[in-house]
């Protein structure tokens, strides 16, 4: 605890060391229970971002990149923009370069008469540029950008990914970007329309904020959605 008092930036390890140069031993876990007892945290100033994410789902978007391998040397890039509060994907697109230009572009498509979210997540990826931000920032929007390396912070999409990856490409060799736009656009479509999400409570993301007025008698049917990979389950209309 002296240690600690005397020396406030040294570690456990630190501490450690110095008690074997006394011939005092200790386990690491025990000098890390005394140090935070030595040393407790101060307040955190302001929200987590956990809070902050959860108190604003209502106006966010968060947008991100995934890369899809073409043969052997080929790559292509898809671009999307969800929206946190329904979780329904609001625009994707594919390319090869995925420029600042293009992707300027991309957010005038999604900003249709500059109508944008109060906050747009997104990482430090150098594809984003001045362009980019410009026109969300245009919209009344504040760019968030999240902490360097830490993709949890922008969890929502990345369990997009997650799920394009493991439903859709890991099942697929794509062939080109025709190719992938065909799939891409048969998997967002039952994604917003047919997927149950389990972080809206099984709800689909594009009823969300609708009544729930689905038939509960009549034959159940399957319908192949993407080529078989997956099925879509309906009430037959009567």
């Amino acid at each position: 605890m002296r240690m600690s008092r005397e020396n406030p930036r040294w570690g456990a390890k630190r501490v450690l060391g110095e008690l074997e140069k006394l011939s005092l031993r200790a386990s690491k876990r025990t000098v890390q229970r005394l140090l935070r007892r030595e040393r407790p945290r101060p307040p955190r100033a302001g929200q987590a971002w956990a809070t902050f994410v959860r108190n604003h789902l209502g106006g966010t978007w968060a947008c991100d990149f995934f890369t899809v391998p073409v043969g052997l040397w080929s790559t292509l890039y898809v671009w999307f923009v969800l929206d946190l509060g329904t979780r329904r994907v609001l625009h994707w697109n594919v390319t090869d370069a995925p420029t600042d230009e293009w992707l300027a572009h991309q957010a005038r498509a999604v900003t249709d008469f500059a109508q944008g979210p109060r906050y747009l997540i997104r990482d430090r990826d150098g594809k984003f540029g001045p362009r980019f931000d410009a026109v969300f920032e245009g919209c009344g929007t504040k760019i968030v950008k999240t902490p360097p390396r830490t993709p949890v912070a922008n969890a929502f999409a990345e369990r997009f990914v997650g799920s394009t990856r493991r439903e859709v490409l890991a099942h697929l060799i794509v062939l080109g970007e025709d190719h992938l736009r065909i799939h891409m656009a048969r998997w967002v479509a039952h994604y917003n329309g047919q997927r149950p999400h389990q972080g809206l409570g099984q709800r689909i993301p594009a009823e969300v904020g609708a009544p729930r007025s689905r038939p509960a008698t009549g034959a159940i049917r399957s319908v192949p959605v993407m080529g078989g990979l997956s099925h879509h389950y309906e009430r037959a209309a009567a």
